[in-house]
């Protein structure tokens, strides 16, 4: 429809006048107002995030402290959680290469007792420490030399028999460190391919993972053989960023002078990790808290450690272990090469910042705070004199 000449004029007219001089005075009261928009639009997320989490809580079974669903009704609602997860990874700019299969993303959501925004800021920061901290994660291949004999030497490695909670229990060797044979990022390597290939078993997933670290065979030069400050950071981050749920860590044997490390340590951890944190002086101790019989012979139990870690296979102990070892369709290290290549193949994955939205800021831990590390040092070698 086209206007007439009149019609216009009267349009014209209609417009008011704009006072600029009261537009200048107002200016201070707009930024008041969207100073309080800002406020009241975060208010509202905070609300709508703490409302996800009542949601998806009342939902599941709240009897079972970590509930796996399996009704109909929340079968369905872990497949929506699912669906609702990946459509996002796939809308994050700054995402790369992010893998989102079930597998993967269950562990977010697992770990999370399935609250989607809290699984969401997880993998954020896991994908943010990977690419921040590449040493500990890039190439974690068992062709190379230095990898495949820390870990051979019983490092890092599963028990045979689970905890009494059905945890698999991840049993490490201080003394397998040789220092003139393997690099700091043979270390960080063992940790991040053990860890990521137990988290492709579901079953770990839903239950946790106990520890049983041996510090017998721990000396004051492993200390000086990493870049502690990186190891603090990616500790204090991988708490909340790596989608494991540790149950307790029970630290054996250890040696008087490195009292003092303990407690630089547990100081990385977060108060409620701290309490799940046991020393013990002796494998008495130990026995207390485990079954000897699932410990390696060396500690009391019945299958030598080299055995449970793969790097030996011949064994002539007792029928029952005999048993377990000729029906086990793999070693440890056999399940390792068997799951690298998808294990080396997250290389690819990690944030770019550049395209990090301004609102979606991931913040690592492991500043400044803490132990000074020439004080720690002091402490150690003062321990180790007396």
């Amino acid at each position: 429809m086209v206007a007439t000449p009149g019609e216009i004029d009267a349009v014209e007219v209609a417009v008011p006048a704009i006072d600029v001089d009261s537009r200048e005075r107002g200016g201070d009261s707009v930024m008041e107002s969207k100073k309080k928009s800002r406020k009241e639009r975060k208010r509202e997320k905070k609300e709508r995030r703490f409302a996800e989490k009542q949601r998806i809580e009342e939902a599941l079974d709240p009897a079972i402290e970590f509930a796996e669903p399996s009704e109909e009704h929340n079968e369905q609602l872990k497949q929506k959680l699912l669906q609702d997860f990946r459509e996002w990874v796939k809308l994050q700019p700054h995402f790369v290469n992010c893998r989102t299969d079930d597998s993967f993303l269950l562990r977010f959501l697992r770990t999370r007792k399935y609250c989607l925004q809290s699984a969401q800021d997880t993998l954020d920061r896991y994908l943010t420490v990977r690419t921040h901290y590449p040493i500990f994660f890039k190439n974690p291949d068992l062709s190379d030399k230095g990898l495949r004999d820390i870990l051979s030497r019983g490092y890092l490695f599963p028990l045979m028999e689970k905890d009494p909670e059905g945890r698999t229990i991840v049993f490490g060797l201080a003394g397998a460190l040789d220092t003139s044979r393997h690099k700091p990022n043979d270390i960080y390597r063992a940790f991040s391919l053990t860890f990521e290939a137990l988290l492709e078993d579901e079953v770990n997933q839903r239950k946790g993972f106990t520890y049983i670290l041996d510090e017998s065979g721990f000396r004051l030069h492993h200390l000086a053989h990493v870049n502690l400050r990186d190891v603090q950071r990616v500790m204090i981050s991988g708490e909340k960023g790596y989608p494991m749920r540790h149950k307790s860590i029970h630290w054996v044997n250890v040696p008087r002078y490195i009292s003092a490390l303990t407690d630089f340590v547990l100081s990385f951890f977060s108060p409620k990790l701290q309490k799940r944190m046991f020393v013990h002086t002796d494998v008495n101790s130990l026995h207390k808290e485990f079954d000897p019989k699932i410990l390696p012979l060396e500690f009391g139990g019945s299958v030598p450690w080299k055995i449970m870690c793969g790097s030996e296979q011949k064994f002539n102990g007792n029928r029952r272990h005999r048993v377990a070892l000729l029906t086990a369709t793999e070693t440890w290290l056999e399940e390792l090469e068997r799951r690298c290549p998808l294990i080396m193949s997250m290389d690819e994955m990690g944030v770019d910042e550049k395209l990090r939205p301004k609102e979606s800021k991931c913040r690592l831990g492991g500043g400044s705070g803490g132990w000074g590390f020439m004080k720690l040092w002091t402490s150690l070698t003062r321990h180790s004199s007396e």
